[in-house]
């Protein structure tokens, strides 16, 4: 899928990525490329759809990073 990143909360590691479909999805820092820490609002994002171990609701994995932001 791709998106963009809707939020993001560098303290806690996580944030909501909105798909072209217009769904949010939920995505941790775990999910990052490593040595990725944190994203910004509007940034370009690819990924697929995983289950979250710990909720069992979806959420975004393998997310390679996109480096563009929208306007």
């Amino acid at each position: 899928m791709r998106g963009t990143v809707r939020n993001w909360h560098d303290d806690a590691g996580y944030g909501f990525f909105r798909g072209d479909g217009g769904d949010d999805t939920f995505a941790h820092v775990s999910q990052l490329p490593k040595g990725v820490g944190c994203l910004a609002v509007g940034q370009l994002v690819e990924y697929d759809i995983g289950i979250s171990p710990r909720t069992g609701r979806d959420m975004a994995v393998r997310i390679p990073l996109v480096a563009e932001t929208v306007g």
